[in-house]
C-alpha cells in the first residue's frame, strides 16, 4: 500500500490517485461564525447549520435535512440531480427559517473530482453503483448554481459556495478542528476514502510547489486493487458496472458488504448447507429499491451479529421478515458467522491501510496519531469497529496506544462548513500560490 501511495505522489501508475486537496489552509479551531453545509454522499444529501464558537468547538443548529438518492438521480441526467438538490435547498432553508438574503455554504462532493479552484472541481469518475449522465468532465459547482438560479423558490437567496470539496478532505478538516494534530481522516459509510498530510517536498508530480510545507492528499483510496479477491468478490466485481475498479471500496464498504454476504448465501442455499436448499427472493437477487425491497442489506449484518440470544431470536424475526419462516438454529448461526467473516475482512483491510497512510510518513510511531472517522459503518456497526481496533494491536502491539481514532459525526458535512469559514472572507489572490492546477501536476 505504501509503494502505491509513493507510485501515485510521484504520477507514475497507481491504483492510488493522490490527489492534493488544493485547499491549503486547514482550521486553527479558532473560527467562529454561523456555516451551512451541502453534502452529496453516496446514498444520502445532507444539508445543515453549523455555529463554529472557537476553541475547537461547534454545534448544529436547527433540523438537519436529509434526502435519499434514489434511481431517478443516480441513473438519470445532470438536471434530475442537480434540480433535486436545489429543491432540497429551499426545503431546508425553509424549514429552518433562514431568512438572510446571503447563505454561506460549503459544498462535499463524495466522488473523485478535479479541483480547479477552492470553489471549482471537474467530476472525473461515478462510484457507488451511480451512473448520471452529462455530469463527467462538468464543473459541478457550475451545474448545482444553474439548478439554483433557476429555482423559483431560491431567487430571493443569495447562495454562496466559497469552497467545494471532497467527504474524506471535509472529515479532516472537521477532526483538525477539534483536535490540531488530527493527521488523517477516513470515511467508512457507503463508501469509503481517506485523507492525511504529505509534506509537500514528498508530492513529485507537482511542478509548481505551493508555498506551504505540508498539503492534505485525498487517496481516492477505494481504487486500491491490490487485495486478492474470493469468487465471490470477483462475481460481484464482474456486474457492478465498474469492472475492475474501486476494489477495495468493493470489499470494506456499506453497500457491498450486504451483496458479497448474499452471493456467499446463495451458494451455500443452492448446495443445501442453508435452509435446506429452499430458495427465498432476499438471497436469490441482489437488494432492489423497488425491485426487491426485501433483498439482504448490509445494515441487516450488524442486527445479526449483535443477536448474543441463545436461540439466535432476533436473526429468527428478522429472516421471518425477509420470507423465510422456519429457519433453524443451526442456519441462524452459519449466517452469522458468514457476516462476521465478511465483516471482520473488511475492518482488517481498513485497519491495515490506515495503518500503512501513517507509518509511511512515520515508520516507528515515534509520535501519536490521530485519525478522525465519519460513517455509519464506524458509528453504528460496533462489530467492525471493534474488529479494525484488533487488526491494529495484532500489526503493531503496544504501539496501538499512540494511534486514537475518534468518531466525527456528520464530519463529511461540517468539515465543509468550517471550510467555508476558512475561505470565503479571503480574496482569491490569497490561493495563487496555495490552489494548484492541472498545469502544476507533472502527469
Amino acid at each position: 500500500y505504501v509503494s502505491e501511495m509513493e507510485e501515485g505522489l510521484k504520477g507514475h501508475k497507481s491504483s492510488l490517485q493522490m490527489i492534493p486537496a488544493r485547499h491549503a489552509s486547514m482550521p486553527t479551531g479558532s473560527e467562529q461564525g454561523r456555516y451551512c453545509f451541502l453534502d452529496v454522499g453516496g446514498s444520502t444529501l445532507k444539508i445543515g447549520r453549523v455555529n463554529l464558537s472557537g476553541n475547537g468547538k461547534y454545534v448544529l443548529t436547527g433540523a438537519m435535512r436529509e434526502a435519499e438518492f434514489t434511481d431517478i438521480q443516480k441513473n438519470g441526467v445532470a438536471s434530475d440531480l442537480f434540480d433535486y438538490i436545489a429543491e432540497n435547498i429551499a426545503d431546508y432553508l425553509e424549514e429552518n427559517s433562514i431568512d438572510e438574503k446571503d447563505v454561506i455554504f460549503g459544498f462535499t462532493w463524495s466522488f473523485p473530482f478535479d479541483q480547479i479552484d477552492v470553489d471549482s472541481g471537474i467530476h472525473r469518475a461515478w462510484a457507488k453503483k451511480w451512473h448520471t449522465k452529462g455530469v463527467i468532465g462538468k464543473d459541478i459547482v457550475k451545474l448545482l448554481r444553474k439548478a439554483i438560479a433557476k429555482n423559483k423558490r431560491l431567487k430571493s437567496k443569495n447562495i454562496i459556495m466559497p469552497v467545494i470539496c471532497h467527504d474524506a478532505m471535509a472529515t479532516f478538516v472537521a477532526g483538525r478542528y477539534i483536535e490540531p494534530d488530527c493527521g488523517e481522516s477516513v470515511i467508512l459509510g457507503t463508501g469509503t476514502n481517506a485523507s492525511y498530510m504529505e509534506l509537500t517536498d514528498n508530492i513529485q508530480k507537482l511542478k509548481n510547489k505551493p508555498s506551504v510545507a505540508e498539503i492534505c492528499m485525498d487517496q481516492e483510496w477505494g481504487g486500491f486493487d491490490k487485495i486478492l479477491l474470493t469468487k465471490w468478490d470477483e462475481l460481484l466485481d464482474g456486474t457492478s458496472g465498474n469492472k475492475g475498479r474501486q476494489i477495495l471500496e468493493k470489499t470494506v464498504s456499506g453497500i457491498y458488504l450486504g451483496e458479497i454476504s448474499r452471493l456467499i448465501f446463495k451458494d451455500l442455499i443452492a448446495e443445501k448447507i442453508l435452509f435446506d436448499g429452499k430458495s427465498f427472493m432476499a438471497f436469490d437477487e441482489k437488494y432492489h429499491e423497488k425491485n426487491n425491497p426485501l433483498g439482504f442489506q448490509t445494515s441487516y449484518m450488524s442486527r445479526i451479529i449483535a443477536d448474543i440470544s441463545e436461540d439466535l431470536r432476533d436473526v429468527n424475526v428478522l429472516l421471518v421478515e425477509l420470507g423465510v419462516a422456519d429457519s433453524t438454529i443451526k442456519d441462524r448461526q452459519l449466517l452469522k458467522d458468514m457476516c462476521m467473516l465478511v465483516a471482520k475482512r473488511g475492518a482488517r483491510i481498513v485497519a491495515t491501510v490506515m495503518l500503512a497512510t501513517i507509518i509511511k510518513n512515520d515508520p516507528n510511531l515515534e509520535k501519536p496519531h490521530s485519525v478522525a472517522i465519519d460513517g455509519s459503518l464506524f458509528e453504528k456497526f460496533s462489530f467492525f469497529k471493534t474488529c479494525m481496533e484488533e487488526a491494529l494491536v495484532e500489526l503493531i502491539g503496544e504501539k496501538v496506544s499512540r494511534i486514537k481514532m475518534f468518531l466525527v459525526k456528520d464530519g463529511s458535512g461540517i468539515g465543509a462548513a468550517i471550510l467555508a469559514a476558512v475561505t470565503h472572507d479571503k480574496p482569491k489572490s490569497f490561493f495563487k500560490k496555495r490552489v494548484f492546477r492541472s498545469s502544476d501536476f507533472a502527469l
